[in-house]
C-alpha cells in the first residue's frame, strides 16, 4: 500500500510538472511551426464516404413515384409502434418487451459507436441519393474521434495542460460514496453584457461530437471513455518496476500518444468482443472474427480508395438499436426515485425542450445535480451499494440492471413523435417512418434480395407480415395484416431491408415466455429478439469487424494477438467488457489537482456560468 501511494504521488508530481511546462509555452503564432505539424495524423482527413455493400443488387421499389413509396413506408411505420407503452415502474419485470440477454447500457453504447463512425447531414428524404457521392462526416474507423476530436494541437480546449481530457462538474449521487460521476465541460455564457439572460443559450457540450450530448445516457458513455483516457494517463505517469517492463513515469505528448493507442485498442476490443458478440450471437461472431483472422465475405472496403460505410449497415442493419430503446429509465436509486419518492422512471424525452428539465433524459443541457449514472442500473457485473430501503422505495426489488427491449419490429410509443426542433411534419417526427423513408431515398435493396445474395432462404410473406411474432396484442396483429393486404402488390416478397432485419431478429431464438396481458390474464407465447438473425447479424459483424481490419493502426493489424492490459486476461475464459471499463475507472480515484485558480463565485454561480477558471478534476 505504501508503494502504491508513493507511486501515485510520483505520477501526480510528473503530471503537475508537465501541466506547468505546458502553461509556460507560448502559443504558436504566425511565423512559428504550423499548427498540427507536431501531431501529424496517420490517415488523411476526409477518410470517410458512404457506399454499397451489395452494389450488384437493384434498389427495392414500392411504387411508381417517390411519393407513392413514401406512403407505403408510412403505412408500415404505423404498425411498428407500441401505442401507449410508457414503461413499467422500476420493480416490475416486462417479459414481453425486455431482452433477457442484453442490458440497457448496450443500447446507448451502440449509439455512441454509431456517432464514432457515421454522420450524414446531407442526404435528402425527398429525392434519390447516391451513397457513393455522400460523404460520411466521421472517419470510417473505430478511433474515438468523438472523444479526441482533432487532438490537442488543433483543439486544445478539449484538454488540460497535462493532456488529460477536461471534464465538467461533479454530478455523483450521494449514495455512491466516492464513485465519481461528471458532466462534460460546457461552453460558458456570453459575458459581454450585450446578451440578456433570457436570450443566453443553454450551456452546450464542448466535445468532439455534439450528438453525444443528445441524451443523458449516451453523454455519460462519452464521459466514461474520457475518464478511461485520464486513468491511463495517470497510470503511465507512474514509474513501472514490473519485471521486463521497468521504466520511469511517462508524461507529455509521448504519454498522450501512448494513452490514445491503449484506449483505442481497448475500445476496439470491447466493440468487437463484447458489443458485437452480444448483438449477433456467439456463432455469427466467431464465424466472422475467425480467431483474429476475419472471414469477411460481403463487406469489401479494399475495393474503394478508403474504407467506406455501407448504407445497408448505416441506414438499415445498424438501426436495430432503435427497437432496443425503452420508453423510460432510472439513472440510479437517487434519480428519479429518491428525488420523487416514486417507483416511476424518467421518460426518454419530453416534446418541449427546457434547460432546467428534471422530468426526462433530454440532452443538450447540463446534467442536473446528482444525475450521474449508477452503472449497476445499466450493465452486468457492476456493483454498487444501494441506499437503505423504505416502504415506498424497496431498492432490493428493483430490476437491476435494466434490460434493453427486444430486437423486433416494434418501437416504443415516444419514438412515434420525436421532439420537434425544425417544425417538421408529423411523419418526419416518427422514427420508424424516417428510417423507412431514408431507406428508399438511398435506394436500399429488399431484405429478400440481400438474403438470397447471402445464400440464405428468405423469410416468407407469412413470416414477415402475418405471423404474430412478438406481437401479443390482437389489435396490433390485425393492423399489420390489414396493412399488408392493402399494400400486397408493393410488399409481396419485397420487404424494406430495415423492417426485414428487425422481423428476422424477432423470429430468431424464440423461447416460450409467460406473461400477464393488459387484461391481467396469464398467457404464454414464443418470443424472440434476443439477438440479430443471419442477415442483420452478418451485415453488422462484417462491417464493424471489417472497419478494424481496414484500419492500419488497429490492434488487429498492429498486434493481432494483443489482449487488454488493464485486466488479467490469463484466466481461461476471461473477457474484457464494457463493465470492466467502468470498474477500472472506478478502482482508483485520482486526487484533486487544480490547474487554475478558480474565480471567487459560489458553486451555483459557477454551474450556471462555466468558464476557463473552473477547477477541473482529472
Amino acid at each position: 500500500m505504501q508503494d502504491m501511494t508513493k507511486s501515485r504521488a510520483q505520477a501526480e508530481q510528473l503530471l503537475d510538472k508537465q501541466a506547468e511546462q505546458a502553461k509556460a509555452k507560448r502559443p504558436q503564432g504566425h511565423g512559428r511551426v504550423e499548427r498540427g505539424l507536431d501531431a501529424v495524423a496517420y490517415h488523411p482527413e476526409g477518410f470517410g464516404r458512404f457506399g454499397r455493400m451489395f452494389p450488384e443488387l437493384a434498389r427495392a421499389r414500392f411504387g411508381d413515384t417517390l411519393s407513392q413509396e413514401q406512403e407505403v413506408m408510412k403505412a408500415i411505420a404505423a404498425t411498428m409502434i407500441k401505442t401507449g407503452d410508457l414503461g413499467a415502474p422500476i420493480e416490475k419485470a416486462e417479459p414481453v418487451d425486455e431482452n433477457p440477454a442484453i442490458m440497457a447500457g448496450y443500447t446507448y453504447f451502440g449509439q455512441f459507436i454509431d456517432h464514432d463512425i457515421t454522420f450524414d447531414p446531407a442526404s435528402d428524404l425527398d429525392r434519390d441519393n447516391d451513397p457513393n457521392a455522400t460523404e460520411d462526416f466521421r472517419t470510417a474507423r473505430l478511433d474515438l474521434d468523438s472523444i479526441y476530436g482533432r487532438g490537442p494541437a488543433d483543439q486544445p480546449y478539449l484538454y488540460n495542460p497535462d493532456l488529460t481530457i477536461k471534464l465538467g462538474f461533479d454530478k455523483t449521487p450521494a449514495y455512491l460514496k466516492g464513485k465519481k460521476r461528471f458532466d462534460v465541460q460546457r461552453a460558458p455564457r456570453d459575458e459581454s453584457g450585450e446578451v440578456e439572460d433570457a436570450h443566453q443559450d443553454c450551456p452546450r457540450a464542448i466535445i468532439g461530437d455534439k450528438r453525444n450530448d443528445e441524451n443523458n445516457i449516451v453523454l455519460q458513455i462519452h464521459v466514461l471513455w474520457q475518464r478511461f483516457h485520464n486513468r491511463i494517463m495517470l497510470d503511465l505517469a507512474k514509474p513501472s518496476t514490473a519485471k521486463g517492463n521497468e521504466r520511469p513515469g511517462i508524461t507529455g505528448l509521448a504519454a498522450f500518444n501512448t494513452a490514445q493507442r491503449i484506449v483505442r485498442w481497448h475500445y476496439q476490443w470491447v466493440v468487437l468482443h463484447d458489443f458485437v458478440r452480444r448483438i449477433v450471437g456467439d456463432k455469427m461472431f466467431h464465424a466472422v472474427y475467425n480467431g483474429g483472422k476475419p472471414d469477411i465475405q460481403f463487406y469489401k472496403p479494399e475495393a474503394a480508395r478508403y474504407p467506406f460505410m455501407p448504407v445497408e449497415f448505416s441506414v438499415a442493419a445498424y438501426r436495430f438499436g432503435h427497437s432496443m430503446v425503452r420508453p423510460s429509465y432510472s439513472l440510479s436509486a437517487a434519480i428519479p426515485h429518491q428525488k420523487t419518492n416514486s417507483l416511476e422512471r424518467l421518460a426518454i424525452f419530453k416534446p418541449n425542450f427546457s434547460c432546467d428539465d428534471v422530468q426526462s433524459l433530454n440532452g443538450f443541457r447540463p446534467l442536473p445535480p446528482e444525475w450521474g449514472v449508477d452503472w449497476s442500473f445499466f450493465l452486468p457485473d457492476v456493483k454498487s451499494d444501494l441506499p437503505k430501503p423504505t416502504k415506498e422505495l424497496p431498492f432490493g426489488n428493483f430490476v437491476r440492471p435494466q434490460p434493453a427491449y427486444r430486437i423486433d419490429s416494434m418501437l416504443v410509443d415516444p419514438l412515434a413523435s420525436l421532439p420537434d426542433l425544425r417544425n417538421e411534419r408529423p411523419d418526419r417526427r416518427s422514427l420508424p417512418s424516417l428510417n423507412l423513408q431514408r431507406g428508399i431515398a438511398l435506394g436500399l435493396p429488399s431484405g429478400q434480395a440481400v438474403a438470397r445474395r447471402m445464400g440464405l432462404t428468405p423469410l416468407t410473406d407469412e413470416q414477415l407480415w402475418i405471423d404474430e411474432g412478438n406481437l401479443t396484442d390482437e389489435a396490433a396483429v390485425k393492423a399489420r395484416r390489414e396493412m399488408f393486404k392493402a399494400n400486397f402488390a408493393q410488399l409481396h416478397e419485397n420487404a424494406p431491408l430495415w423492417y426485414y432485419i428487425l422481423r428476422e431478429a424477432e423470429l430468431t431464438d424464440q423461447v416460450k415466455t409467460a406473461f400477464e396481458d393488459d387484461d391481467k390474464k396469464k398467457r404464454t407465447a414464443k418470443l424472440g429478439g434476443s439477438r440479430l438473425g443471419d442477415v442483420g447479424g452478418r451485415i453488422v459483424a462484417e462491417v464493424l469487424i471489417g472497419l478494424v481490419v481496414a484500419d492500419s493502426q488497429s490492434y488487429l493489424v498492429q498486434v493481432p494477438n494483443w489482449r487488454p492490459k488493464v485486466k488479467d486476461m490469463s484466466v481461461p475464459g476471461a473477457r474484457f467488457e464494457l463493465s470492466d471499463v467502468v470498474n477500472y475507472v472506478a478502482a482508483e480515484q485520482p486526487a484533486r489537482r487544480r490547474f487554475y485558480r478558480p474565480r471567487s463565485r459560489s458553486r451555483a454561480s459557477e454551474e450556471a456560468k462555466p468558464s476557463a477558471g473552473t477547477p477541473i478534476e482529472a
